[in-house]
């Protein structure tokens, strides 16, 4: 099967970005040139180009499209549609034409060049109208040319545009089998973009943009391995020792041959009778995948050619289901093609059984009763009825889709079902001339046969589920699953699976692509145990992360099939884990071959909170019978509330340490965040407060239980590196285990900190970000503590670190990492945390470095400002640091220690004085993580003005005196070079000058050169340069930055933020932090 390569996938993707652009633009020039958005007709336009507008204005508003009291109309969704339509009939139509089977009427094969030709014949004016008016003659359910979307024609300029994107993409990517499966992935790629942004900002997900959101092209093996390992397991056993007509490649044995996903007693005996439905088919890759198989199999049974096998499958066996209609259009287009790929010519297809499940009756219930009022009937009243009650259920469609369940719909002598309003629709359409009323006709007839595919009951359900956490619910899907799904609620996957799961058929089988967190994870807690109380597994396969080629936030994902019937006592499911292996292609080869392991479906109710996992816990011993396991802080607005420990000094009683994530196992790491603590009263409180009540608070400023014990930090993502815990705070990233007994400290450090613990928290719980499952795994207690014993003879360690950007460093440079960048943060008046703490727990060897390293504090610059070159009377820079170094190495400074300091920090120059004009800063914001507290201001020039300032201590009188004494003393020297004709002293004096008037804006703090703050009111915004430290280093770096001299310009941004302030905050629910403000308007606010 020939599928699109990476570089294939990328040309496509980069086309059909280009595509949707032009093809926006191009409906809107399109519909603005025929009125469509204006109260009235041109007056140039014809007859008919009036009708088409005021077809297209009803279309639009049956869209949803707003009419405004003026007359004027708003183009948002009727330019979609036409976009959309005008570039996919384009594509459909090339699609056709590559693979011979864009048929003339007298059933010839054209070409498009073809079209060109034959264009002026049929009356049509181009090749694109004659290709379509093709296409809707073979498939006239896809390609409606009733639709007056498809009658608008792009301006020329705009269509060229689209055809040389077309002729851009090579005819081999038209001919692959997955190449429509990407088409409609690429074009929502940009739409899904757009909505992760609006998610950083707090925004839900509605039924509008469900289908980008969860929009997924499905990994061919993956889709071939969950159909091999239930059609195809289905068909060997009831045909044993008969040759397939299939090569069920990803079919899995047992030993003894049987098929390791069973043998599915339950469904029927021959194909013919296989119902099968993908209730999110999106482009249709399970559906035509489903009919390859399907064919082939009727084909072998029943001795039918492939064109009765072909229209058998389509009429018999396949079904399908979509939210969003646009992917329903390209699903058909996907089968239709494969059918006649498969049968090698164009043929005339059945109705097939696939339908959109997203649409929702617009306007009035009345309007939609009328639609069956036209065809009088005995039971007219029923009906009506019928119609009525179709009108209200199908109002949630676009946020349900196939969640809908018309079974509660009971049709009985007063309301018609469903099987009987489809062809009362369809009759009433026929002589329907209101262009509104047969629109929403052919709306409710999709409708009515939606239904009817969500009522009936199927042999097998296949899908990859949307995938969509409860806190990204909006407010109706949300209720709606509480009401009807409240044990699978918390995800829209598990709501899927149990939804599928009970409309299928006694004995009928569910099978899903779905992450894999459900399986173990405290919300699932419930529909865990029902369905593996309830419910008989076949396979689970752990594909872990890494399983999709499409880029996107990584997590972990699994096949399922579990069968609609009760377990018996000795029913035993098989499982198989490629999560170790992280690509696509190797998880794929790894699927056919990995051991398969089996358990007794009874025995995962022994699991923790029954947790499904490969193996039993019988008669073991958990680390949560030795351990507690507190959860952190989360703080709902880390920008504001945490800062870096160097961002704040010295530090204040409202702020404490914080413990956070380390990258890998380590005595002592995570110790360089401090938060907003203000004795848990202050503003955080009030903040949590006002955002998820009083009552729970609790639930976010926790890990109380906790504090002041001895325990394991455990980082809960991916390798689930740890770090001891200290006593204090610690972060939402983070889980503390504190034993229940502290002499049992070592033996669980030991175990913690051993690749024994990953493994084990692995093997229950692949959720990238773990919680209190950490501890609900097997622990021998005995062995961990004997080998602490011998690892541990006088205890774990004394609390101690050589990183500066600790809290626990000791500030000797001679004895700490980064050596130059300490010096200098020394000499400029910068001291750590940990040397002002007399309290804190620290390795003694600390508190001799930190008591060494206090005798030359006198060394220290007074005002924070280190000049690089010789001013105001003070040596240059490199020969101070110079000094300072000499000076605290002692007897240990040799000829080659600066050498080596340049070495230790990284630097490409070859000199201290290079490396401090020239590398530091860089350097600096690399170790500090984009915080800088010194920062290096120049003028631009290699040999000009260059001075590093501590951040702590550039007060408003600070900076003016670097501005009008350090910056003054140097302009002075410029301008007496220049008086004695120096060479290059005018380039000298220019730029100190430029620098000056820069500092002096920055000084006044009129925007753009002023610092916003977005929690604070107006009258609180700091006028001039007048920072408060506590706002941190990203919100008072903005005017130096904007200024452009700081030496580089550290990786900082000021756009939105990730989440939305409460209501009433200063600045509105999005913490947009790129604002600028007035002098005068901060101003006048605090005067009022």
């Amino acid at each position: 099967m020939a599928v699109l390569n990476s570089t294939q996938r990328s040309a496509l993707e980069k086309a059909i970005n280009q595509a949707r652009k032009s093809a926006e633009k191009g409906a809107i020039n399109a519909l603005k040139s025929l009125a469509v958005d204006q109260a009235e007709p041109f007056g140039h336009m014809s007859a008919e180009q009036r009708i088409l507008r005021n077809r297209l204005r009803q279309k639009g508003r049956l869209l949803g499209d707003t009419l405004e009291q003026t007359g004027t109309q708003s183009l948002h969704k009727i330019s979609y549609e036409l976009a959309y339509e005008t570039w996919h009939k384009m594509l459909f139509a090339k699609f056709l034409e590559v693979n011979h089977l864009l048929m003339h009427p007298d059933l010839v094969a054209v070409t498009l060049s073809d079209c060109e030709e034959l264009a002026a014949e049929e009356g049509h004016a181009n090749k694109w109208e004659t290709a379509m008016h093709y296409a809707s003659l073979m498939l006239p359910a896809i390609f409606r040319p009733s639709d007056p979307v498809m009658q608008v024609h792009f301006a020329s300029n705009d269509r060229i545009e689209l055809e040389e994107i077309i002729v851009s993409i090579e005819d081999s990517i038209f001919q692959a089998e997955d190449s429509l499966g990407w088409v409609y992935q690429y074009w929502q790629s940009e739409e899904k973009k757009r909505i992760e942004e609006e998610e950083k900002s707090g925004q839900k997900i509605d039924g509008e943009r469900l289908p980008a959101k969860t929009q997924l092209f499905t990994e061919d093996y993956m889709v071939e391995f969950l159909i091999d390992n239930s059609i195809g397991a289905w068909w060997v056993s009831r045909n044993p020792g008969v040759e397939p007509p299939v090569k069920f490649e990803y079919l899995r044995r047992l030993e003894d041959g049987t098929p390791a996903a069973g043998k599915f007693e339950g469904w029927p005996d021959k194909t013919a009778l296989l119902t099968c439905l993908d209730p999110c088919m999106g482009s249709g890759h399970f559906v035509v995948s489903l009919f390859l198989v399907l064919v082939k199999l009727r084909m072998q049974e029943e001795k039918l050619s492939k064109d009765e096998a072909t229209d058998r499958v389509i009429k018999e066996n396949l079904h399908g289901l979509e939210i969003d209609p646009r992917c329903t259009q390209i699903a058909a287009f996907n089968l239709a093609l494969t059918a006649w790929k498969f049968c090698g010519h164009y043929k005339e297809l059945p109705e097939m059984n696939l339908a959109c499940s997203g649409i929702a009756p617009k306007g009035k219930e009345e309007d939609w009763v009328k639609l069956v009022g036209k065809v009088h009937r005995d039971d007219q009243v029923r009906m009506e009825n019928g119609m009525r009650q179709l009108y209200r259920h199908f109002q949630l469609a676009p946020e349900l889709g196939s969640l809908l369940n018309p079974n509660i719909i009971r049709p009985d002598l007063q309301t018609a079902g469903f099987e009987l309003l489809k062809p009362v629709l369809e009759k009433a359409l026929e002589s329907e001339s209101d262009y509104e009323q047969l629109e929403r006709g052919v709306m409710a007839a999709g409708i009515t046969k939606a239904g009817q595919l969500l009522a009936n009951r199927y042999t097998l359900q296949i899908t990859n589920v949307p995938y969509l956490s409860r806190s990204k619910q909006d407010e109706k899907m949300a209720d709606y699953l509480e009401k009807f799904f409240s044990e699978s609620k918390s995800d829209l996957a598990t709501v899927f699976l149990e939804k599928m799961i009970s409309s299928n058929c006694l004995g009928g089988s569910t099978c899903v692509v779905m992450p894999q967190n459900w399986l173990f994870t405290t919300p699932y807690k419930k529909i865990r145990k029902k369905l593996l109380e309830s419910k008989s597994w076949n396979l689970l396969a752990k594909l872990g992360s890494k399983a999709f080629q499409t880029p996107m936030w990584d997590f972990n994902v699994l096949l399922l099939t579990i069968t609609n019937l009760s377990p018996s006592q000795h029913h035993k499911f098989n499982g198989l884990d490629v999560s170790s292996y992280l690509k696509p292609d190797l998880k794929d080869t790894e699927l056919k071959t990995v051991k398969i392991s089996q358990v007794l479906q009874i025995n995962q109710k022994n699991n923790p909170d029954y947790r499904v996992i490969l193996e039993s816990f019988l008669e073991k011993t958990l680390l949560s019978d030795y351990s507690n396991h507190s959860l952190g802080v989360s703080s709902g607005d880390s920008i504001r509330f945490y800062k870096k420990i160097w961002e704040i000094f010295p530090l204040t009683e409202d702020w404490r340490f914080i413990q956070s994530t380390v990258s890998k196992t380590t005595f002592f790491d995570g110790c360089d965040n401090i938060i907003l603590w203000e004795n848990g009263n202050g503003e955080l409180y009030k903040f949590v407060v006002s955002k998820i009540g009083k009552e729970r608070a609790g639930s976010w400023l926790r890990g109380h239980n906790a504090w002041g014990k001895p325990g394991v930090l455990v980082s809960s993502m991916s390798k689930l590196p740890v770090c001891r815990y200290l006593g204090g705070l610690f972060d939402e990233n983070t889980v503390v285990i504190t034993p229940k007994d502290t002499s049992n400290l070592e033996g669980i450090w030991s175990f913690c900190s051993s690749i024994e613990f990953s493994k084990e928290v692995r093997k229950g719980n692949q959720k990238l970000n773990v919680r209190g499952d950490l501890i609900k795994i097997p622990f021998n207690i005995e062995e961990w503590n004997n080998f602490a014993d011998t690892n541990y003879p006088i205890g774990l360690p004394d609390p101690y670190s050589d990183d500066p950007t600790q809290w626990l460093f000791h500030g000797h440079p001679f004895f700490g990492e980064n050596s130059l960048q300490v010096a200098l943060a020394r000499m400029l008046g910068y001291r750590w945390p940990a040397e002002s703490d007399p309290e804190m727990e620290l390795d003694p060897r600390a508190r001799e470095f930190i008591q060494e390293i206090q005798a030359f504090d006198h060394l220290s610059d007074a005002d924070g400002i280190f000049c690089i070159p010789s001013v105001n009377g003070e040596a240059a820079g490199v020969d101070r640091l110079r000094d300072y170094i000499q000076t605290v190495w002692g007897k240990e400074y040799g000829i080659d220690t600066i050498s080596k300091l340049l070495e230790q920090e990284g630097a490409s120059a070859k000199n201290l004085e290079a490396w401090l004009r020239d590398e530091f800063f860089a350097q600096h914001c690399k170790v500090f993580n984009n915080r800088p507290f010194i920062w290096h201001i120049w003028d631009g020039r290699k040999d000009g003005f260059s001075v590093l300032v501590n951040y702590h201590k550039l007060t408003k009188s600070n900076l003016s005196k670097l501005i009008y004494t350090y910056l003054g003393d140097w302009i002075r020297m410029c301008e007496a070079k220049k008086k004695s004709g120096e060479s290059g002293a005018d380039g000298l004096l220019s730029a100190a000058l430029k620098l000056k008037e820069s500092l002096e804006l920055i000084l006044e703090g009129e925007k753009p050169y002023d610092i916003f703050v977005r929690w604070k009111t107006l009258a609180e915004q700091p006028i001039g340069w007048d920072p408060d430290l506590n706002d941190g280093v990203r919100l008072n770096i903005r005017p130096f930055m904007e200024a452009n001299i700081l030496r580089k310009k550290p990786n900082i941004k000021w756009g939105v933020d990730r989440g939305k302030n409460p209501p009433g905050a200063p600045w509105g629910e999005e913490r947009n932090n790129d604002l600028h403000l007035s002098l005068e308007e901060k101003r006048k606010a605090r005067t009022v």
